[in-house]
């Protein structure tokens, strides 16, 4: 008799049911049953949740997965649970928020029901945020369905769960019963794992589909070149935006004789004893760099998130350390790379059954995304071509003159200081604004380009900047590197860098003449503006700032 979907029920208020994987680890599926008075478990409830028929014959899915690592025989069990029930292919019909990823909530279910799904989704390795005793639990679906090998038992598993709701193949009498994907689509089944239902049936056939999905970072593409004035906090912003994921991070910084070698890998002579004399010998090696190492690691791990970092990207030849990788950088671009790097993917991953060296070829894994910054203001020894530039995003990370910067947190540098020891402190931030929007960026021969960011210096006492490294750093910069071959207001005419010296005698007196001309006040003689005020407050408020 067809019960449906709507008939599909198992109690799932018992303790432990997620425990049913210890018997499948330790007897073959026609024993399993025999032996549920280990984890205390009715019989017939076991039966549904396993998708075993009214024989209490089980899928032969449960003898294949047992080779497998304990995640996967989670997994396989955790899917094969939540379809067992009307109310929980609901439950997870209705969390899934994003591609794989949604929150279940203690108020949705039976407190029991919620504390058992929370423990099979942490042993599964999808809890995201897993607490015991919480209200509500993240779950990520990526390990299970980047998992190839499940989706084939699952689907066994699910024939088994539409015959116990009354499913039946088609046959020649009855031509017009839906088949097996059709009864799926019918119940809307993919929804459960927020997949679409071609991505089901692929991940149903044995395609690893949380390749194919988009990346879920949190940013909207996977490789971005972060540039700006010095001192904007570029880093900065790309350290917070790869916060907790630091162990999946490598960071390079380019430089002059940075090289594909460096970036890729070469031959390297590597010493070695030989087994016969036991003398030294001098073997050359093909020796994998940071680009072709983190490579490999995100196609070994397809369910997590990698990233290559790259500080000064522009400091570098970029044609000569990518080489023929830069075509990487295009989605779902194929490159057949030199044969010693050949050799060592088909190592590394084709001998291992990772797709990261398919056919011969080399593509950027989905989970990879590189994050790269570049100091707008520094002379590029090596331009970079329109070619490498338009397979990149870019984003401007400008200067912040409020109290709260982009990340709605206080501005540190807003609170700095200049004293130049003549009795008064001036403020930092109103220093560069009036340098950058009066004297930089209204020059056509200057821009943006070359503007003081936040955090160009940082403060020595406190968040007090002291005469010395203002006059060596910040002066020296506005004179050598952008005001001296330039008509300006900011500098005496006729004047010199040497002339801020002695520091003590000469220094302190012409940096007051220069505040004078940028007309720029002590801090004890600023108007402090309502918007300002306001904005400072908002920011000292926020949980974790500090005033």
């Amino acid at each position: 008799m067809a019960i449906g979907l709507d008939g599909h029920k198992v109690s799932l208020t018992k303790n432990g049911y997620f425990k049913l994987v210890s018997l499948i680890k330790k007897y073959p599926s026609t024993e399993i049953l025999n032996h549920l008075d280990e984890i205390k478990l009715d019989s017939t409830q076991a039966r549904k949740m396993l998708a075993g028929d009214k024989n209490n014959v089980l899928p032969n899915a449960w003898d294949s997965v047992r080779k497998f690592d304990n995640a996967s025989q989670y997994a396989l069990l955790l899917v094969s649970i939540i379809y067992s029930h009307k109310d929980l292919i609901e439950l997870f019909k209705n969390s899934t928020n994003l591609e794989m990823q949604g929150v279940i909530y203690r108020k949705d279910t039976d407190g029991k029901t919620y504390t058992n799904l929370a423990y099979a989704l942490n042993e599964a390795g999808v809890a995201t945020d897993f607490s015991t005793g919480s209200d509500k639990t993240s779950y990520d679906f990526t390990p299970i369905l980047a998992k190839n090998e499940i989706g084939p038992l699952a689907k066994e598993i699910l024939r088994g769960h539409l015959k116990n709701m009354g499913w039946f193949e088609p046959s020649p009498n009855e031509p017009f019963q839906r088949d097996f994907y059709e009864q799926l689509n019918s119940y809307e089944l993919n929804k459960v794992l927020g997949l679409s239902f071609i991505q089901f049936q692929e991940w149903l056939e044995g395609k690893n589909v949380a390749r194919t999905i988009s990346n879920k970072s949190l940013f909207n593409t996977r490789n971005t070149i972060y540039f700006g004035a010095p001192g904007t906090g570029k880093s900065y912003k790309v350290k917070e935006i790869l916060k907790g994921k630091e162990d999946r991070t490598k960071r390079i910084t380019f430089h002059p004789e940075y090289d594909y070698a460096s970036f890729i890998g070469g031959f390297k002579p590597i010493s070695e004893k030989d087994p016969i004399s036991g003398l030294d010998e001098i073997k050359y090696k093909f020796v994998p760099q940071i680009f072709t190492n983190i490579y490999i690691d995100a196609w070994q791990n397809e369910f997590q998130d990698y990233f290559l970092v790259i500080e000064e990207i522009n400091r570098g030849n970029c044609a000569e350390i990518f080489g023929d990788t830069f075509q990487l950088l295009d989605e779902g671009y194929e490159i057949t790379p030199s044969n010693e790097l050949a050799s060592h993917l088909e190592k590394e991953l084709t001998e291992k059954g990772h797709n990261g060296f398919a056919n011969g070829k080399m593509q950027l894994p989905s989970n990879l995304s590189l994050l790269a910054t570049m100091n707008t203001s520094d002379q590029s020894l090596f331009p970079m071509d329109s070619a490498f530039k338009r397979r990149w995003d870019w984003e401007y990370i400008p200067i912040c003159y409020t109290p709260i910067d982009d990340f709605k947190k206080k501005n540190v540098s807003f609170d700095f200081k200049i004293d130049i020891a003549d009795g008064n402190e001036y403020s930092w931030i109103k220093f560069i604004e009036k340098i950058n929007l009066n004297h930089i960026k209204n020059n056509q021969s200057l821009g943006m380009d070359k503007c003081i960011g936040n955090y160009f210096i940082k403060p020595d006492t406190g968040k007090t900047i002291s005469l010395n490294p203002f006059i060596n750093k910040v002066i020296f910069y506005l004179w050598n590197d952008v005001f001296k071959d330039e008509e300006n207001k900011v500098f005496e005419e006729n004047t010199s860098y040497e002339d801020f010296f002695p520091m003590d005698i000469k220094g302190k007196t012409k940096i007051k003449e220069l505040f004078d001309r940028i007309e720029l006040k002590p801090i004890q003689n600023l108007e402090i503006t309502e918007d300002d005020a306001q904005l400072r407050q908002v920011a000292e408020d926020n949980e974790g700032i500090d005033s």
